[in-house]
């Protein structure tokens, strides 16, 4: 991908340095949409994690951005409002199959913002299956868990667990 600094038709090339500062402080705006998408497909992470960051970015950016391999593209593009609306279950499978302890936090404490899954109960009950006990502490503490999986975390042999699940029903 080729980038350039123009002024008064005086074009300069740029960076990498230069390009991730720039997508870092586009404005987040609508206007800005198709360059996001451009810089969404930069072969470089530093620069499609900025991107999805941003909460003005078109859905067919967003799901470029959804199925990035990078962990830290991941991690950014599920705390924006565009992936709020899209995020599925196929995408909460394959990143439940990354194992990305960051990525999996960010779906619990979002859980209820994304429209799109079908069934969040059994989302939650997929990473409580997963044996990470840091999780499922997560999900004990989650705001918005429901009372059904709170319960059951009650009964948890982690004492932290059990005792967070227990404070969050009362």
């Amino acid at each position: 991908m080729t980038m350039k600094l123009i002024v008064n038709d005086i074009e300069v090339n740029i960076g990498i340095e230069l390009a991730s500062n720039i997508a870092s402080y586009l404005n987040d705006n609508e206007g800005n949409q198709a360059i996001f998408h451009e810089l969404a497909q930069h072969s470089s992470a530093s620069i499609r994690k900025e991107i999805a960051y941003k909460d003005k970015i078109s859905e067919e950016t967003t799901r470029l951005l959804l199925e990035d391999k990078d962990m830290s593209v991941i991690n950014n593009i599920l705390r924006s409002d565009p992936t709020k609306k899209i995020f599925n279950d196929d995408d909460f499978k394959r990143i439940l199959e990354s194992s990305n302890e960051e990525a999996i936090e960010n779906i619990i404490n979002n859980i209820d913002d994304f429209s799109s899954l079908n069934d969040v109960d059994e989302c939650l009950d997929k990473i409580i299956a997963l044996n990470n006990d840091y999780l499922t502490l997560q999900i004990a503490n989650g705001y918005h868990t429901p009372k059904k999986i709170l319960k059951k975390l009650v009964k948890h042999n982690d004492p932290d667990i059990s005792r967070e699940a227990k404070s969050n029903l009362e």
